[in-house]
Formats: structure tokens, sequence, C-alpha cells
């Protein structure tokens, strides 16, 4: 009896999701959400503190390599190129971690011959490339909308960064304008491209409120609520991380998590567009 309740209860509000890759709820997104932030503590004070790996603008060019691979890979998993739920969250990120951190520590074994950025980096960059090439990407247009609205705001941003520094600091302008890739992406699909849903559950019911209430629509869209709840929070969070991290180097890991984060479901996001 108490084992079918468990298993009905997992089934209905984790594995149905994966199985399925249906849009999350309300206890797997707080579930995921608590064993990430677990996760990215152990990472920082067990490998990146103890082996005085510093995240810097060499740690972030390697690092976007493998978040372009993580989201074509995705991608590719989106259009059945790879059909697995290795590709599907959570075991996505456990998958692409499980690739490319023993490449990061063979790297760094080797990081006296070869600076490990360039061949961790290279070895990213090149398979995100091979991916790429795989994918049926046919909207132009798609694509250049979403990165067109993304350049968009991160020039804002850039020219706030110049004429405040102290408001916005490089660190800070690099994580707000990747999150906000993940917002322009989102807008742009659900505003343009018939098909596509908000699977993250805040989104979607913010969305479905002001969508019920026909409020601030654009194209009978409330996507822009993606924009609103990310100058809400991450700007929040990014204070909270400045005013409250212990060292530089705990400030760039979190703020190098952040970037991570909305980049790579940004990317994920423009490629779907993309073969729309």
């Amino acid at each position: 009896m108490l084992y079918n309740v468990f298993t009905d209860f997992f089934e209905k509000y984790y594995w149905n999701g994966i199985k399925y890759d249906a849009a999350y709820n309300w206890v797997d997104t707080l579930t995921y959400a608590v064993l990430f932030v677990g996760f990215v503590w152990l990472l920082y004070s067990k490998v990146f503190e103890k082996k005085k790996i510093n995240v810097d603008k060499h740690f972030i060019f390697a690092l976007v390599g493998w978040i372009i691979f993580g989201s074509a890979m995705r991608a590719a998993e989106d259009a059945e190129i790879f059909k697995t739920s290795l590709l599907v969250t959570p075991f996505f990120y456990i998958t692409v971690f499980a690739i490319a951190f023993p490449s990061l520590l063979i790297a760094l074994k080797f990081n006296k011959t070869v600076p490990y950025w360039k061949s961790w980096g290279g070895a990213g960059y090149l398979l995100g490339i091979l991916v790429l090439a795989q994918l049926p990407l046919k909207n132009a247009n798609g694509l250049l909308l979403s990165f067109g609205i993304w350049v968009l705001w991160v020039a804002v941003f850039w020219g706030l960064h110049k004429l405040k520094p102290e408001v916005l600091s490089r660190w800070n302008f690099a994580a707000l304008s990747a999150q906000m890739f993940d917002a322009a992406s989102t807008f742009a699909a659900l505003t343009f491209y018939p098909g596509f849903w908000e699977k993250h559950v805040l989104g979607s019911t913010l969305m479905m409120f002001f969508e019920s209430k026909n409020l601030l629509l654009i194209n009978g869209s409330a996507s822009w609520i993606m924009f609103a709840l990310k100058l809400a929070v991450v700007p929040l969070v990014l204070y909270a991380i400045d005013k409250y991290g212990e060292s530089d180097s705990e400030k760039n890991f979190l703020k190098m998590i952040i970037l991570m984060l909305g980049f790579a479901v940004g990317l994920r996001n423009t490629l779907e567009i993309g073969m729309a």
C-alpha cells in the first residue's frame, strides 16, 4: 500500500515529466532546485576551492564551448537525432557534466604543457560544432529574431555598465546578459512561433494569469513576463552574492553558474526556433 502511494507520487510528480519531456510542476521544480544548490556548493568547496581553479575570462571562454555542446545535444534530442532520457532534464545536466568535468580534470593535469583552457575549451567547441552540424537548422529568421532581441538587451546592459560600473560590474553584466538570452529566446518562441510552450512552472503560471485576463498581450501571448522575471530576480541574486559572498573566487564561481544556466537555456531555445 505504502509502496504504491510512493510509486504513484514519484511517477506523477517526477517520472512523467522526464518520460514525456513534459512541463515541470512545483514538486519537481523545488526538488531539483534544492539538489542543484547542494551540488553547486559541493562542487565549489570540494573541487574548485581545493584545486584553486580560477574562474576568470579564460575559464569562461572555455566553458562557452561546453555550453554550446550541451545546448546542441539537448536540441538534438528534441529533434530525435538522439532519443534518450539521458538528455532530458534533470539527467541532461548529469550527462553533460559527466563528459565535461573529467575533460577539465584531464586538461588541468597537462596544464603546464598546454594551458587547460585551450585544450578543454577546444574539446568543447569541437564537440559543439560536430553536434550543431547535425541539427536541421532551417529557420534563419527565427535565429536572427532570438539573437537580435538578446543583442538589444546586451547593448542596454553594456551602456549601463559603462555609465555606472559600480552598479553593474563586468561580471554582473555578463551574468545578467546571459540570463536575458533565456528570456529573449522564450519571448521570441512563444510570441511568434505557435507550438512552443513554457515548461517552467513560475513563468507559465504568470503567463496563464495575464492571458486569462487578456492583459498586456503581444500577439496573444504574455511571454514578455520572462523579461520582468529576470529583471526582478537576477539583479537581487547578484546583489546578494556581492554582499554576502566570502571571497572573489566564490562570487565569480556563483556568477559563472548563473551565466551558464542562462546562456545554456537561451541557446537551446534559440536552436529549437531555428529548427521550427
